[in-house]
């Protein structure tokens, strides 16, 4: 902030989007892009590397989605010998990424109206 007065300290709201469900289920950031990965690479192991995850903590993710809201959200394809092989997003996990999208899209649209309003109110046009 500079030379910047505390009083004069410009904040902004920041959110951080979760779905929830029943069952304690939550879907969040980290589920949306696992998903969106494996529709791009088809892929457990490419997308779990892109992300930094290991491929246990990926396939725990999916099974985690699918045993909390009873719909697969992937379906895997045994490779042949040596392995090789691949997945494909259900249209139950193509539907979690699209409502995921379309709410995160709306929350960013509403916090860039309120980070406006904040920005237009100062501390000291509240005091006088």
């Amino acid at each position: 902030m500079g030379d910047q007065k505390k009083d004069d300290a410009i904040f902004q709201i920041g959110t951080k989007l979760w779905l929830k469900g029943f069952e304690n289920f939550t879907l969040g950031p980290g589920d949306v892009r696992l998903i969106k990965s494996l529709q791009k690479t088809k892929n457990l192991t490419r997308t779990s590397e892109d992300l930094g995850y290991s491929y246990k903590y990926g396939w725990s993710k999916l099974r985690s989605i699918t045993k909390k809201t009873g719909r697969p959200v992937v379906i895997s394809h045994k490779g042949g010998y040596g392995g090789g092989g691949n997945v494909t997003v259900t249209p139950w996990g193509t539907y979690l990424v699209e409502l995921f999208s379309m709410v995160q899209e709306r929350l960013d649209h509403f916090s860039q109206i309120i980070n406006q309003e904040i920005a237009k109110k100062s501390f000291k046009d509240s005091i006088n």
